[in-house]
């Protein structure tokens, strides 16, 4: 399946030898910046990639060392194996064939489960992207009636079955 995008509403913003597109306007913290940078590193090397994201927000303080820095102080040989290993085949101009990709998002709130649907949402290939939310009735159960129940999964099974 093939995926359009209309350019003029995503700025381009080179990584890693590869071109990322972003909504009009975004402009990604240092630390956003450092988990593409490593994001894609384990895309293009067929990796499995773990990141966790600290509570609340993060701002880097005048003085901090960009993260970009650690990427910069790589051996050449390193970084040039690394960018020859990133080089896109040719494809049509308007084409982006990628295989498909699996991301699991842990969360511990609905809150951020929503903002992470939204932030997708705005991706280029937003339209196109399938997701499911993995897990436990009794931690994300929201029927109060299922809530004040003394078995949340039991009652969440009954109150989801075709019966209930």
């Amino acid at each position: 399946e093939r995926v359009f995008i209309d350019n003029s509403k995503y700025d381009s913003l080179p990584m890693c030898g590869i071109e990322v597109r972003l909504p009009v306007g975004l402009k990604p913290y240092p630390s956003q910046k450092l988990m593409m940078v490593r994001l894609i590193t384990s895309i293009t090397k067929r990796l499995n990639f773990l990141a966790e994201s600290p509570t609340g927000s993060v701002k880097q303080e005048p003085g901090e060392v960009d993260p970009f820095d650690e990427f910069d102080k790589q051996e050449p040989q390193e970084r040039k194996g690394l960018t020859k290993e990133m080089k896109e085949p040719k494809v049509e101009k308007n084409c982006i064939c990628l295989p498909k990709a699996r991301i699991y998002y842990g969360t511990r709130t609905h809150k951020q489960i929503g903002q992470v649907v939204k932030e997708f949402a705005r991706l280029p290939y937003g339209g196109v992207i399938r997701h499911t939310i993995l897990a436990s009735r009794e931690q994300s159960c929201v029927n109060k009636a299922a809530r004040n129940s003394g078995d949340i999964s039991g009652t969440c099974k009954e109150l989801t079955s075709t019966g209930g």
